[in-house]
Formats: structure tokens, C-alpha cells, sequence
């Protein structure tokens, strides 16, 4: 127990990334909760008879995730890239982002099933990985990485597979909603393209640093009251 209290303890304070670790311990819960509270479920998806009266499915579908190997792999996923662009982005920034990812992705899978006359949920984690990881590659275009622990691969490369087994899965139902789930993409061009030349000019200012510069300041402020 002791032991498990250490493990939970370094992976909060490890590093970081409070909105990472917000998000995947939350998609965790609602999992362990879902099976308790059915209803939960319901609250949460989107789809677009929820829009009206679910307002908050907007940004809640990525929560829902009823497969569990599924979930494990998403978790794993978006623990490495999106710790990776918490940090580079800083916090609030990627916060944003993460909210502008949910809220495009859904409303425009919402669109199409409206368009159709289908009332398919939306929900997963893996939605967002396709916005995330496309930001992620376009910032560290040479970087390469193990797919699975085993295939050398570029993260641009990793980026466009993602996003190829994601618009599958949807395409499936039909190509306007394959179009949909990958509309992420856009929102991750406009952080990191000529969109979003903001969030990449100036020199990288994220949570942890704020909060280091914040102790120097307090120590030299007591070196003087002490001087």
C-alpha cells in the first residue's frame, strides 16, 4: 500500500503537467464510474440530441471511453505527446487548445449526423489524439519515436498514421464523418502555422518556469528585507 501511495504520489508531482494528468485521471474515473452510474454515460456523450439539453457534451465526449485496452492505449498515447506539448506550450495555452480541439471535432461530427439523419454517440479519447498528435508532429517534425515499442518511425509519419486509422474507424459509417474526425488537424495548424505564430514566437514560457521564476523573485525579495 505504501508502495502504491509512492507510485500515485510521483506520477502527480513528477513532473509538471497539471492538465494532462487532469485529463487522463478524469477519463480513468468516468470509466470506473460508468459502470456504477450508467447514466453517467449518458451525461457525458455527444450526440445531437444532447446538444440541446447536454450543452457541456461539447467538451465532455473525450471522457467517455467504454473499451478498456482501448483506453489504456489512449492514455499511454496522450501521456507521452500531450506532456510533451503541455510543456512546450505551457498549461493555459494547451488548456485552450485541448478546448478548441473537443469543442471543433464534436460540432462538426454533430454537423454531418444532423446532415444525415444519424444519431451515432461520439466519444473517446482517441478524437483528440488526432488533433494533439498532428500539433505535436508539426513542432518535432524529425523527431522519431517506437510505434508500439517496436517500428522506428518519424513523428510526422506517426501523425499522418493516426490520423489515417482515426478517419478510418469513421469513414466506416460514411466519408463526411471520416472528414469530421479529423477536423482537429485545422485547429492544430492554426496553434502552430501562420494562424498561430503567437503561441510559437518568444521565448517558451510554461507553467513550471513561471512558478521557478516566481521563487527566485521571492528569494531575492528576502535576501533584501534580510539585508
Amino acid at each position: 500500500m505504501n508502495n502504491l501511495y509512492w507510485r500515485i504520489r510521483r506520477f502527480l508531482f513528477q513532473e509538471f503537467t497539471p492538465v494532462t494528468k487532469t485529463l487522463l485521471s478524469l477519463g480513468a474515473l468516468c470509466f470506473v464510474l460508468g459502470f456504477i452510474l450508467p447514466v453517467l454515460r449518458d451525461w457525458l456523450v455527444l450526440t445531437p440530441r444532447s446538444i440541446p439539453m447536454n450543452l457541456w457534451a461539447v467538451l465532455t465526449y473525450p471522457l467517455v471511453n467504454p473499451d478498456l485496452i482501448s483506453l489504456l492505449f489512449a492514455i499511454l498515447w496522450l501521456w507521452f505527446i500531450g506532456s510533451s506539448l503541455e510543456r512546450t506550450w505551457g498549461s493555459p495555452r494547451y488548456a485552450l487548445f485541448l478546448g478548441l480541439l473537443a469543442g471543433v471535432t464534436g460540432l462538426a461530427m454533430v454537423l454531418v449526423e444532423i446532415w444525415l439523419g444519424i444519431f451515432q454517440p461520439i466519444y473517446g479519447f482517441w478524437l483528440l489524439s488526432v488533433g494533439i498528435t498532428w500539433a505535436w508532429a508539426e513542432l518535432n517534425p524529425g523527431r522519431e519515436l517506437l510505434f508500439w515499442g517496436i517500428i522506428p518511425i518519424r513523428a510526422r509519419w506517426l501523425a499522418w498514421l493516426n490520423a489515417l486509422m482515426i478517419g478510418y474507424s469513421y469513414l466506416q459509417t460514411y466519408w463526411l464523418l471520416g472528414l469530421a474526425s479529423l477536423s482537429g488537424i485545422l485547429i492544430a495548424y492554426w496553434f502552430v502555422g501562420s494562424g498561430g505564430r503567437g503561441y510559437r514566437s518568444g521565448p517558451k514560457r510554461d507553467s513550471q518556469s513561471w512558478l521557478e521564476e516566481r521563487r527566485r523573485r521571492n528569494r531575492r525579495k528576502r535576501f533584501r528585507i534580510i539585508h
